[in-house]
């Protein structure tokens, strides 16, 4: 580390780009005396000439002075992290957070200044950069240099920057992802090391940091999931028995693991249900597999076993019920036969419904993309057909849910139907005979046929 803060560097486009409440807020802290900067993702995504999310502040004002000197001026302030040394000031509906400048455990020289103190403890040098508007750019581990070059660094230590907080080994990873960073041979060996810290990290921190990656261009996850195999398997190590394991059968050029790192390369669409399908599709295949007389590989049932898998996961790592239900569901699935006709198309679509069916089909061209290339060309006209044949069908504006049909309970009770098992019996068996055309969705022709029903109970079984 340098020993000063280094050139400061006015860039002109990081002070256009803070909102004016934000300068508010620097200038209450600059004339009460505080120093005052923005730090942090905010500054980095500015020098990237992107909108940050957040606008982050640091002073070394005392955390119980911030909070009077706020309200003073008319502001509503939060106390959302006290402990940490954090409050939240509103502005308008717009929070902000200020944070006391970070202090290492270990006592600090009298002339250390705390903004670099704090900037030392951060994690990446894209990270410990800060601003102000009469400071400009305070880069002391040259973070810009680092972005300018696509290099994804520690400051200071990688060995005790990860063991300070062990997420950050899935930071790491994160951030190579989004922004196509290489990480540093030091980093990364570091990473490879030390992962086995992530076991002291709680659960929903890491699923957090997962569902965050999972949003990077597909080709970055693939290539990281490859490179850092070990890390990912040491989270869910139900990924392991997939790493080398050959599949034996023609369709398949690729082991287990890169045959599903293939398929999510191909997932281009920025979907974490999908690509969490990607991920666990296969996972039951090692647990399934047979070899038959010819020595061709078998995988029947991989489809339910990886469902039972993911299933697994997914509740070890607390990922929340809608996703992991809509994941472990497609999973289940994945391999599952459509036949290319409307019927079979509506039948589908009244089983999973529209949207998890078009990530059936994604899941259905991801999954060919990652097997021998010689069979995509069928599997991609099979697949062509099948999105063809869906647009065909909501074209009709075909009614292939119970809330599309013509007519409603309300209307069979009014014929002398009663509350319970028959008449609900009735509306499924109405919505199955429209599903396969033998009815129109047509409400008279429907009210019809149940009244032809209504005596008829045992018809309904």
């Amino acid at each position: 580390m340098d020993s000063d803060k280094g050139e400061k560097k006015e860039l002109p486009h990081i002070g256009g780009s803070v909102p004016e409440a934000v300068k508010r807020i620097l200038d209450v802290l600059h004339q009460a005396g505080y120093p005052a900067y923005l730090v942090g993702g905010c500054v980095r995504d500015c020098l990237l000439e992107k909108t940050p999310h957040d606008w982050d502040i640091c002073t070394d004002a005392p955390i119980g002075q911030i909070r009077p000197l706020f309200k003073e001026k008319g502001y509503s302030v939060a106390p959302t992290g006290l402990k940490h040394g954090t409050l939240t000031v509103i502005d308008g509906k717009r929070p902000y957070e200020i944070t006391v400048f970070r202090k290492s455990k270990n006592t600090p020289s009298p002339q250390e200044d705390p903004l670099l103190e704090d900037l030392g403890l951060r994690d990446f040098t894209l990270n410990s950069i800060a601003w102000s508007e009469n400071g400009g750019l305070i880069d002391p581990y040259h973070g810009s240099e680092d972005l300018a070059k696509g290099i994804l660094r520690c400051a200071g230590s990688a060995q005790e920057r990860m063991a300070e907080d062990p997420l950050r080994i899935l930071r790491a990873l994160r951030f190579s992802a989004h922004f196509g960073f290489e990480i540093d041979a030091g980093l990364q060996a570091v990473i490879h090391r030390d992962f086995p810290l992530l076991e002291n990290v709680a659960v929903e921190r890491i699923t957090s940091e997962l569902y965050r990656f999972m949003h990077a261009p597909a080709n970055r996850i693939a290539a990281l999931l490859r490179a850092y195999s070990d890390v990912f398997c040491f989270i869910m190590p139900e990924l392991k028995p997939m790493l080398g394991f050959d599949q034996h059968n023609p369709h398949h050029v690729y082991d287990v693991w890169e045959h599903t790192l293939r398929a999510m390369e191909a997932c281009k669409v920025d979907d974490v249900v999908l690509r969490f399908t990607v991920l666990f599709h296969d996972t039951g295949k090692p647990h399934v597999f047979t070899m038959d007389n010819q020595g061709i590989g078998h995988f029947y049932g991989h489809g339910e076993e990886s469902c039972r898998i993911c299933a697994r996961v997914m509740k070890r790592l607390r990922f929340d019920s809608k996703t992991a239900s809509e994941v472990y569901t497609l999973v289940e699935v994945h391999d599952a036969r459509v036949e290319v006709q409307p019927r079979s198309i509506r039948r589908w679509l009244n089983r999973i419904g529209l949207e998890q069916f078009e990530r059936l089909l994604k899941m259905k061209r991801c999954d060919a993309a990652g097997q021998n290339p010689a069979y995509w060309p069928e599997r991609k006209a099979y697949v062509d057909s099948l999105e063809a044949g869906l647009k065909e069908v909501l074209a009709q504006d075909a009614c292939f849910c119970m809330k599309d049909l013509a007519v409603k309970g309300s209307d069979l009770i009014a014929l002398g139907y009663e509350k319970g098992a028959v008449l609900g019996k009735c509306l499924q068996r109405l919505l199955d005979e429209v599903i396969d055309e033998k009815l129109p969705n047509d409400r008279d022709v429907l009210l019809s046929r149940a009244l032809s029903w209504l005596s008829l109970d045992s018809r309904l079984d």
